[in-house]
């Protein structure tokens, strides 16, 4: 192939770094997900698993990619103004625009429905700890709507039917949603750039976190109390007939009935057996290991591993 320019060659490499490795790790996370069941178990590290599996071909490819082979590609790689790359090594930057073009177009879409909830008109305003809470006539049910400034919309039937109690109940489930940072999660896996992303087993794990999800912060709201449990429950049904067939909810949002989840969860809600809350995952933990992970491979001197992987491949390479 003709000889590109290094400014050109550095990303392109990135990208096919990025293809690469999102295809090797996504081959895992498939063999993986197959040892998840289909049971609902309202465990907090099968739903962090479950979301770690669902989300590491893009993680670790964006953190290859980006933050060990560029930087260390800069650094050691002498600009030259033709050098070339062959047809595979193109080829597999080009799967990796595909992954990228793909989740800007999710992401997008993601957006544009968002501004669906600038439309719902909202009536009464109140404030719930530090959540704003909006009743809107539109609605027949209750959701957290948002991620980085979210928002608890009741609609005005729901609002009519669920006793005070009952009510208080539904708004904790949602404020639950809003520490664990769930609807970011949502978005971040509908939003993946991965190959992943494209089998059945990736929704699979996403319809088991979301179940899990739901009923630990069922489990948040009632405390441990078997009263408060009844009480939860019933809101649910009360809540699922009137909104049975709404179809505003978004894809990034909690929706607190959830219509597929609703026998699950109300069945766990009255056993014997509640589940107790879990504690509230912290970012700042997971963004420390994150950071020590990327220091440690730096130390080890696996970014220079890979450039010299990186010239040993492009000579072989047709």
């Amino acid at each position: 192939m003709t000889g590109l320019s290094w400014e050109i060659t550095a990303p392109l490499l990135g990208l096919a770094w990025f293809a690469a490795i999102n295809a090797i790790v996504s081959v895992v996370s498939l063999m993986l997900s197959r040892r998840f069941d289909d049971g609902v178990h309202a465990s907090v590290w099968r739903a962090r698993r479950l979301l770690a599996v669902r989300l590491a071909p893009a993680a670790l490819s964006i953190t290859i990619a980006l933050i060990l082979f560029l930087p260390a590609h800069v650094w050691l790689e002498p600009v030259r103004p033709d050098e070339r790359i062959g047809v595979v090594p193109m080829a597999v930057a080009a799967g990796a625009l595909v992954l990228l073009l793909r989740s800007v177009w999710r992401t997008a879409a993601a957006i544009r429905m968002a501004y669906r909830l600038s439309a719902l008109r909202a009536g009464a305003r109140t404030r719930h700890a530090t959540m704003t809470l909006a009743e809107v006539p539109g609605l027949r049910g209750i959701a957290l709507a948002g991620i980085f400034r979210p928002r608890i919309l009741i609609g005005t039937g729901a609002r009519e039917i669920l006793t005070p109690g009952e009510l208080d109940l539904a708004i904790a489930h949602e404020r639950a949603h809003h520490r664990a940072w769930d609807n970011l999660s949502r978005t971040v896996m509908q939003c993946a750039p991965d190959f992943f992303g494209f089998s059945r087993e990736a929704r699979r794990l996403e319809a088991l976190w979301e179940a899990e999800a739901e009923c630990l912060a069922d489990a948040a709201a009632v405390a441990g109390s078997d009263a408060r449990a009844t009480r939860l429950a019933s809101a649910l049904v009360k809540v699922a007939r009137l909104a049975s067939d709404e179809d505003t909810w978004l894809a990034g949002w909690s929706t607190f009935h959830h219509p597929a989840l609703l026998e699950a969860r109300v069945r766990l809600l009255v056993s014997d057996t509640p589940v107790r809350p879990a504690r509230v995952y912290r970012g700042k933990t997971a963004a420390a290991f994150a950071v020590t992970i990327v220091a440690a491979a730096w130390t080890a001197g696996l970014p220079q591993q890979i450039h010299r992987l990186t010239e040993s491949l492009l000579a072989l390479l047709p």
